[in-house]
């Protein structure tokens, strides 16, 4: 799997374990799959590879926002979908049968359901890298919130 498919797949499993742990606060998590719009990210494949994607793989770049203004507008989701993989143009995966590759699922579910539980061991590892990032802001969002309140400011978040 090369760095956008292995881009893609981490975001799938983010996205499914946040889904896991923010389920009690009401919250929904989608991760989305725009595809793979012809865009400048291409730049500097070599000539022939290029023809191979733009004939098999590459759609045009307006195809890849409807995917993310479907996420986000469309009556459709609810709170059953919290979780579900949002693919290419606004489709919501149909279920676990039918995936591309059973590994990436069997990689995603929990330890408890007798499987490689590697999405909450990413998340863990993610959570190591930008925790001390979030403790700076934390530290700085309660510093803004005491100026703008000693003020008397309207502080909006």
């Amino acid at each position: 799997m090369g760095g956008n498919g292995t881009s893609k797949a981490g975001v799938w499993f983010l996205g499914r374990e946040f889904a896991l742990i923010c389920s009690k606060e009401s919250m929904l998590s989608l991760p989305v799959n725009p595809g793979n719009p012809r865009t400048n990210s291409w730049k500097g494949t070599v000539a022939p590879s290029m023809w191979v994607f733009n004939a098999a793989m590459l759609h045009d770049a307006i195809w890849g926002p409807h995917t993310l203004v479907f996420t986000g507008l469309s009556p459709d989701i609810t709170m059953k979908h919290n979780g579900t993989h949002i693919i290419p143009w606004g489709r919501i995966r149909p279920g676990e049968g039918i995936v591309p590759r059973r590994d990436l699922l069997r990689a995603m579910k929990p330890v408890e359901e007798r499987e490689l539980g590697y999405a909450a061991k990413l998340w863990e590892w993610c959570e190591s890298q930008w925790n001390p990032y979030l403790q700076e802001e934390v530290m700085r969002w309660r510093v803004m919130k005491a100026w703008t309140d000693t003020w008397g400011l309207r502080w909006i978040m």
